[in-house]
């Protein structure tokens, strides 16, 4: 009985020595070493210009993070103006197991024109590694040290082919400044564009030079259909009119449109449009209210779309925050609350919009 007591006891230390080291060979995370960047070097310089835009400006490399556990590692590289402390960084390498990256002229290109850096000018941007096991929020996240880079943005003059559109409204002179214009931005013989006619019942023509010598269209007595020279068209409403013209068939649409902004920091929210006003001085849409600005209780951005004859047939937004308008875009933040001077360009071949704080 004694013997066989001791042959037990000894079962059990030898169970509980071999739970135990089990126990000291459990994987535990810890925060270890943070990644770092070694490539490109800090300083380096990269200059934008119009040969290089569609290229890639570097590719980041970086050293794994070490958080103690043999599990995958995500990495986001983020950017950052100098001196903004990453306090509203954008993501050039979004979220990555891999430990390098590549980011092209265009997409840094758009982050400095996006903040309003004016072309040519060198501008400092810093760079880091967030690197984090599980979710990010959990705390389970070590950043790099930083990487400057100093990039000089490049804004070119883009030359898209043009029609021309003289009628009654500016004195029927296709070469004057004047004129409306419609875009093929692709290329491909669709040509697109705002006019403003001003009154119902305006009179127009579209031609294909600035002047009258050949090229010239016009209605042809068959609705959504153009031909050469054809008659004068007209305006069936007031203001702002979007046309449609593919000369590959000669179809064509006018549409009488009139503009407002409408979001959630307007001061009718999603319900309703608070119209624009037509600057005759320069040809641009505009209007002066308050508006909020932040995030409401929800955590969503307050912000706003401008948006065509009260409907959602046609509404712009802004899908890069460059300045620039989409059809159907993106909603526009508002950063924060206070009195601001809106303002919108149809007339150009990509329509354009300001927000400017009193």
């Amino acid at each position: 009985m004694f013997k066989q007591s001791i042959y037990l006891l000894a079962i059990m230390l030898v169970f509980g020595f071999s739970s135990c080291a089990d126990e000291d060979r459990d994987p535990v995370l810890r925060l270890g070493d943070a990644a770092s960047i070694s490539a490109p070097e800090d300083g380096a310089i990269f200059i934008v210009t119009e040969e290089n835009l569609g290229e890639d400006m570097t590719t980041f490399s970086w050293s794994a993070a070490d958080f103690g556990v043999a599990t995958a590692v995500n990495y986001i590289l983020e950017a950052d103006l100098a001196g903004n402390d990453f306090a509203d960084p954008i993501r050039l390498v979004p979220s990555t197991t891999a430990t390098d990256g590549s980011i092209t002229y265009a997409t840094v290109n758009s982050f400095l024109l996006g903040r309003e850096v004016a072309p040519g000018t060198p501008t400092e941007i810093q760079t880091r590694v967030r690197a984090f096991v599980g979710r990010a929020e959990d705390g389970n996240e070590t950043v790099s040290s930083v990487t400057t880079l100093v990039v000089t943005p490049f804004e070119a003059a883009r030359e898209f082919p043009q029609y021309y559109v003289p009628g009654a409204y500016q004195g029927w002179s296709p070469g004057a400044d004047n004129v409306g214009r419609l875009y093929s931005i692709d290329d491909n013989g669709v040509y697109r564009g705002f006019v403003n006619f001003g009154n119902e019942g305006s009179e127009y023509k579209i031609t294909d030079q600035a002047n009258w010598d050949n090229g010239i269209f016009g209605a042809s007595g068959e609705e959504g259909v153009l031909t050469s020279p054809g008659d004068n068209l007209v305006s069936p409403g007031t203001g702002f009119h979007y046309l449609d013209f593919n000369v590959n068939d000669l179809s064509f649409t006018q549409t009488a449109t009139s503009w407002g902004i409408i979001g959630s920091g307007t001061p009718t929210g999603w319900d309703s449009d608070t119209d624009l006003v037509f600057n005759e001085a320069d040809g641009t849409l505009s209007i002066t209210l308050d508006l909020l600005g932040g995030q409401d209780a929800d955590g969503n951005d307050y912000a706003f779309k401008f948006r065509a004859n009260d409907a959602w047939d046609t509404d712009f937004g802004d899908n890069d925050a460059d300045g620039t308008l989409d059809f159907g875009g993106a909603n526009i933040a508002i950063a924060e609350s206070g009195n601001y001077t809106v303002t919108m360009n149809l007339q150009q071949a990509i329509p354009t919009y300001t927000i400017v704080k009193n």
